[in-house]
């Protein structure tokens, strides 16, 4: 296997009955709607296989936080750091 394809090696999506965790990272304080608002952007967007530049995108614009968003995935899930 070449390097370009072990770098470009499509990840598994996950399956509906795996465990799912979204993992906020902020230090700023999130009201209850824009976190629930993030959690759900994040599982709807990566189960559906949407890009993570994508997902940030949608984040900005449904909770106004207009940070760098960074997606990171972790082993059950994603984590999102603000």
């Amino acid at each position: 296997m070449g390097i370009f394809s072990r770098l470009f090696k499509k990840r598994e999506q996950p399956e509906s009955s795996d465990a799912f965790n979204v993992i906020l990272t902020t230090k700023k304080e999130l009201s209850e709607e824009q976190k629930n608002a993030i959690i759900t952007i994040v599982k709807d967007g990566t189960m559906s296989g949407v890009e993570p530049s994508d997902i940030a995108i949608k984040i900005m614009m449904s909770t106004g936080i207009y940070d760098v968003v960074i997606l990171n995935r972790v082993k059950n899930g994603v984590e999102v750091i603000f």
